[in-house]
């Protein structure tokens, strides 16, 4: 790879083990060698324990445990996404100087917008990459001056259009999507495109915990979701790849399009994540991959999509309501209804509704 740059990125993480072990022991030959490891952290890392919001699931790590992930390899992880403000402005602050200290870059939030929006910049061999990050359906902040970059498509053009100037490599980190589901929204796919039309090379999405399709676009990869990577289980038991993941390369070559390739990984029951080494798993795991990319291939259709994703989004969403009525009491369940009958739902309970009327209509038989 002479004059090449190697990126190996990872999905959701939470820099803990349930059995308090390392995360990474079973994997960490396979992260390096590589240039750049890139992982989205999903908790906050602080001694403070109080959640600030009530939140079916808040997340946190011990302090002591980001000298796990430098010495795993990341170099650059993103905090911008729903949980970083889980336990307030100042734990979230926290996080980010406690990864810095530790010889990580991040990106995504900051204690101003200009910093939320700052890029972390590499020079390898020649080559000039940086990483941008923004999260989507985020709370205000909660006080103590924590930023986030927030999901702004306008926004986002200008800063790749910016950094391109500067850089040879624009790779974007987005926190989006629906939980639970194997296919981005066709207005993800939209705005994905014109991403890196205006110059990304490479986006890398979270926030689905499940992988999604990976589209080749122009002379970009799109990689949707890259599931969860280091993660308890959050699943609703409508798939078996509830804790299957990804380890993905990207590989630059100074003026060529990336190569891209997937290394199968699975989840233990403490989070941690094994490479999956059976040839037969490995195989019918890179099948799944690509067949949940196959509709990408084409523009994704609205109404199919709001049918394809009802079943685990609306289950996904009643069991955390579940969860805080239970936590906190009978006021969520105001919130549920609120939710359950808000135009968002609406929309996906129509397009249910005509998908079931017209396959009625398909089989009526003449005459009955």
């Amino acid at each position: 790879m002479s004059g090449g740059i190697l990126l190996k990125a990872v999905g959701d993480l939470l820099g803990v083990s349930a059995d308090g072990g390392d995360p990474f022991d079973h994997v960490r030959s396979r992260l390096r060698p590589c240039d750049i490891l890139f992982g989205n952290m999903e908790a906050v890392i602080t001694s403070n324990d109080r959640p600030v919001l009530e939140k079916a699931v808040a997340l946190r790590c011990p302090p002591g445990h980001e000298a796990g992930l430098a010495q795993a390899g990341f170099t650059v992880l993103n905090l911008a996404n729903n949980h970083l403000l889980d336990f307030g402005s100042e734990a979230a602050l926290e996080t980010r100087q406690r990864l810095l200290d530790a010889g990580i870059r991040t990106i995504g939030a900051g204690r101003s917008e200009d910093e939320a929006w700052q890029e972390a910049g590499f020079e390898i061999r020649g080559q000039k990459i940086a990483f941008l990050g923004a999260t989507e359906g985020m709370e205000a902040s909660m006080g103590g001056g924590c930023v986030l970059a927030r999901f702004d498509p306008e926004r986002i053009v200008r800063r790749i259009r910016e950094l391109k100037a500067r850089f040879d490599r624009v790779v974007l980190s987005l926190h989006w999507g629906v939980e639970n589901v194997l296919l981005p929204s066709p207005e993800q796919q939209r705005w994905a495109r014109a991403f890196v039309a205006a110059g990304a090379c490479a986006i890398l999405g979270h926030h689905p915990h499940r992988v999604q399709g990976i589209e080749r676009y122009r002379d970009g990869v799109i990689c949707y979701s890259l599931g969860n990577f280091n993660f308890q289980p959050c699943g609703i038991g409508l798939s078996p790849h509830e804790r299957t993941s990804m380890i993905l390369e990207v590989e630059f070559q100074a003026g060529r399009a990336p190569d891209h390739r997937a290394m199968p990984v699975a989840l233990d029951p403490s989070y941690c994540p094994r490479i999956v080494e059976a040839e037969e798993d490995r195989a019918a795991l890179l099948r799944h991959f690509s067949e949940i990319a196959k509709p990408l291939t084409t523009d994704l259709d609205e109404e199919r999509w709001r049918v394809s994703i009802a079943r685990p989004y609306l289950l996904g969403n009643l069991r955390a309501f579940g969860v805080r009525i239970r936590r906190y009491g009978w006021r969520h369940a105001w919130a549920c209804a609120r939710w359950l009958a808000g135009g968002y739902n609406r929309r996906i309970y129509a397009a249910v509704i005509r998908r079931c009327w017209a396959g009625r209509r398909r089989n009526r038989r003449p005459g009955s």
